[in-house]
């Protein structure tokens, strides 16, 4: 089954040495000039102490437990730290030698995708005025840090709500259209005033 995943994969013993590679639908180059070459090789002639002692640690861990071992790691490649998700588990294969399989994942993508989501959350934060997020149903996903002095929810408190819930009656039916052109995208992309109900049901003018 691993040879269909189209990721980087090593095969290695208890010792670290390299005994297969398992590149099937990875054509990166970038962590070995010739994967091929590394066939052989120990991890302790390949990478720096500080990797060696940790990948050294999860293939005994893996291979004592029984159990999938989960790590990150970095490596210098181009003169920049690029970094991986390292995940060993025991090959249970009637054979004389105790092997491990290695998945090597790149995870440059996700990491920034996680920081520009933290900038993203910093900056709603920071902002004095509630800011709430829906999705395309008009359900609450998002609820920024102004909520609780505003409207006395606590942050989060109203995410999976409807946002209809908390307009006042007599604005429900026009926040309704006006959030359905913007959606089917009829309508400019304009703020709307509207009557917000709080916790204690009060009316409060927001946009």
């Amino acid at each position: 089954m691993t040879r269909t995943l189209p990721v980087l994969a090593f095969v290695v013993d208890s010792q670290g040495v390299f005994k297969e590679i398992i590149a099937n639908g990875y054509t990166d180059d970038f962590l070995f000039d010739e994967p091929s070459a590394v066939l052989g090789n120990s991890i302790t002639t390949l990478f720096a102490a500080e990797q060696t002692e940790l990948f050294a640690e999860n293939i005994d861990q893996a291979l004592q437990t029984g159990a999938v071992q989960e790590f990150e790691y970095s490596l210098p490649i181009d003169g920049k730290n690029r970094p991986f998700a390292g995940y060993m588990a025991p090959i249970e294969e009637d054979t004389e030698e105790e092997l491990v399989i290695w998945i090597a994942e790149d995870i440059t993508e996700r990491r920034e995708r996680n920081r520009e989501l933290e900038r993203h959350e910093v900056f709603l934060e920071s902002i004095r005025e509630e800011v709430l997020v829906t999705d395309t149903d008009l359900t609450i996903t998002y609820d920024s840090a102004a909520a609780p002095k505003l409207y006395g929810y606590e942050q989060g408190e109203r995410v999976g709500d409807h946002i209809l819930q908390y307009v006042h009656p007599d604005d429900i039916d026009r926040v309704k259209t006006h959030f359905e052109s913007q959606i089917n995208g009829s309508g400019s992309p304009q703020p709307i005033e509207k009557t917000g109900l709080t916790r204690s049901q009060k009316s409060m003018k927001t946009f």
